[in-house]
Order: C-alpha cells, then structure tokens, then sequence
C-alpha cells in the first residue's frame, strides 16, 4: 500500500515524476519539476498548469492530461496495490475537452489500466482464442489454465474463451489493447497489420523445410527479437508455439500453379499471403476465419489453406470436396498480453505465469503433429473430401510461382530481417 507518509518523503515522487518525464521524452527544457507534484492532492492541478503553461493555454481546467502516466506508474511502484484517491484523475469526458490530442488516450489509457487490475482480482485472466479446445492452441489454453491455478493454489483463476466467443481474429488484438481481455494468441500474420511487419518472415511461402527450422527461429535469439519489437504496440510477448504447415483446399485439386487461377482464396490479413495468392493466379478475399466456413458453404469465396488441425475442426470438409497437401507455408502463434496489466502484476505472478506458459507452449509444440496426423485420418475416414499428395515436380512448379514474392515483399518486411532469417536457417 503507498501511504501519505511514503509519498510525503518523496522517493516515490520523485521516481513517478523522472518516469513521467521520460516516458513523454521530454527535452531538459521540457522537464516537469517536483513542484508540479508538491502535494497528492493537487497533483493533477499542478501538473496541467505546468503543461498548460508550456502550450502557451491559461485554460487551466485541462486537468488531468497526464492522469493515466500518474496512475499507472503509482500502481507499478507498489507492484500492483492500488492506492489510488479518485480526485487525482479527469475522467475521459473531461480529457476529451483538453485540447491536446494524446489527452483522450492517456486518460482511458490510465483508466483502463486500473479496471484492469480490479478485474484480475474479481475474475481471473480472460484468455481469448478464435479455435476450437480440440485444437494445438485449445490444448494450449486448457492446460494453461489448469497449470497457473494449480501452482498458485487457486488464487490466479483463468477464463478460457475458445472458437471466437469474445472476439474474432480481425478485433482480438485491439481487445487486448483495450484491457477487454488479457491473453491472446493471434496468429503471426496478424502483427503485421498493427505495424510490425517483421512478423510477416513467417508468413513466406516455402521458406521452411520442417518444424525443426521454424523453431531455430522461434525457440532462438531472432524470436526473441522479434517479441521485443510488441512493446511498441502496448503489447508484451510471452511466447510463441506452432499449429503446422498449411494446405490448399478447394472444389478441385489444387497441384499445379494454373489450378488457382481465378479462384477466390481466402486469406488472413497478410500481404505476404495476399502476394502469394496473386503469384498462384488467385484472387486474394480477406475474411475473419470464424467467418471462413460460412463463406466457403455460401460460395463467396472457393477455397482456403488451413493446417489439417484448423480445416477439420472447423468441418470446412462438409464444404470443400479436395484438400491438397501442399505444406507451403507454417502457421504459428504468439501468447501476448497487455503491457500495462502486466506491468503491475507482482513480480511473483509474472514469473508464475511466464513458467506456466512456457510449459503449455511445449506441450503445444508436441501435440501439434499429432493433433495434424489425428485430423488427417479422420478426413480419411469421414470420405467427405477428396486428399491429394503433391510429388516433387508439383512442389517445385509451385515454388517456383511463389518465388518472387519474398523480393515483391521485402522492403515491407525489412531487408534486415530476411538476411537474418537466412542466415539462421542456413546454419542447420
């Protein structure tokens, strides 16, 4: 608990007020001085006039503009217990009428950092997830959940939401952001479009033999680097773990670069995936993969590429009558959270749940080919869709077609980042 004695010695106002300054990257001569934070009760006060000031505004009812750098940093400093007087803070309403454009952000920022926390103590994390539980990333969550409330007696309760009860793939990660949920494991393609278009390396056809290289990556230093980029974002990576390689399904085999020709394919938000359709001769149809089902069934769109994990569970063999096992490209996940929850959980808890991670990531990792070889013989037995083998020459001509769009896509991706990529993989 921070009490008025702590705070009157004033090291901890001091630390909130070089963070705040450094946060907002302030110039020397741009610095908030301590006066601006004399007393609690008057600190909002203090510090819209100091900034107001600055703006050359004498409206001094912009109060609360820095509320949210305020009450985020008090709840880190006292690792997670709040003690935070409400008239400290403007309500977004009031941030809305500042006049400074971040107003609005950081005030809902900071007010959804403490419905936050109040939430993790009423109701666990909500862990959130677009497939089905019989899935490698259901399987994950489930043991998840079973892991952290286990080792931590009960305390930490977990919420798993599968098969895009809470939020589809287009809007899971901004659900995140906005603290509507906790964890999410967004395919790797989704980062992308959130600007980290470095996450589009995995998304290049052909660019992995086997599971092997993918985790060289993943499981190496250029992963890791690869996480340290999600900050950027308001995000906290935790971990990445694999679904497999992707086959084509359609209406008709799908062996040889003129068989996609006109085809609607749907795709995931990717430019890559998108580039590599139009490479085949398809048309490219971004859609939100609850809804891919449906549209295969209503011919909006005639086909897909799914691992065989994902195409079965979601019964796309009722809709699709072939599946052409062309393994050309990997799809992978990453468990992320919101930076600011995990910011001001305990440090206790954010090893707990990094350990327990880790392990249902493994576990994950493990099921995911046989998950895949399970779905492939229950295709077999259904009858209801037609699998076809590629033989070398096919996966050749299909490289082949495929192979310009690394260069088509490298200075989105960054020049960078594939040179790494290759270097990583040509070493195994």
């Amino acid at each position: 608990m921070l009490s008025e004695s702590a705070w009157n010695r004033g090291a901890v106002r001091r630390q909130l007020i070089a963070d705040a300054n450094a946060h907002f990257g302030y110039s020397s001569a741009l610095v908030i001085d301590e006066s601006a934070f004399a007393k609690k009760g008057d600190m909002s006060a203090g510090v819209a006039r100091q900034w107001n000031g600055r703006l050359g505004k004498t409206d001094n009812s912009q109060v609360g503009v820095f509320a949210a750098v305020v009450r985020d940093r008090v709840a880190a400093l006292v690792e997670g217990e709040l003690y935070v007087p409400e008239d400290w803070f403007a309500d977004a309403a009031r941030c809305q009428t500042a006049g400074i454009p971040e107003g609005v952000e950081f005030c809902t920022k900071g007010e959804m950092a403490l419905n936050m926390i109040h939430r993790l103590r009423r109701e666990g994390l909500r862990f959130s997830h677009v497939v089905t539980e019989e899935t490698p990333k259901g399987l994950a969550a489930r043991h998840f959940k079973d892991l952290i409330e286990e080792r931590s007696g009960g305390r930490i309760h977990v919420q798993v939401f599968p098969n895009g009860r809470l939020y589809g793939d287009h809007d899971e990660i901004q659900a995140l952001k906005l603290g509507a949920v906790d964890l999410v494991a967004p395919s790797l393609s989704k980062f992308g479009r959130i600007g980290l278009p470095e996450f589009e390396l995995f998304d290049l056809p052909f660019v992995f033999d086997n599971l092997n290289a993918v985790r060289r990556i993943t499981l190496g230093p250029l992963g890791q680097r690869l996480l340290d980029g999600l900050p950027r974002q308001g995000l906290v990576g935790l971990g990445y773990f694999d679904n497999g390689f992707k086959q084509m399904s359609a209406n008709r085999p799908l062996l040889e670069p003129r068989d996609f020709v006109n085809l609607r394919m749907r795709v995931q938000a990717s430019r890559v995936i998108a580039a590599q359709m139009r490479a085949l001769g398809a048309r490219p149809v971004t859609l939100a993969f609850s809804e891919t089902r449906r549209a295969l069934a209503a011919g909006v769109v005639d086909g897909t590429e799914n691992p065989i994990s994902n195409f079965y569970t979601q019964k796309m063999h009722e809709v699709q009558s072939d599946l052409s096992l062309t393994e050309h490209g990997y799809l992978g996940y990453a468990v992320v959270t919101n930076e600011r929850l995990w910011r001001h959980l305990k440090s206790t808890d954010r090893e707990l749940i990094h350990q327990a991670l880790r392990e249902a990531l493994a576990f994950a990792n493990q099921s995911a080919d046989t998950q895949n070889q399970q779905a492939l013989q229950a295709l077999r037995q259904a009858g209801t869709t037609r699998i076809h083998s590629l033989n070398q020459e096919q996966r050749t001509r299909l490289r082949r077609a495929v192979q310009a769009v690394q260069q088509q896509l490298a200075d989105r991706i960054g020049n960078g980042w594939i040179k790494a990529l290759q270097q990583v993989l040509s070493q195994g």
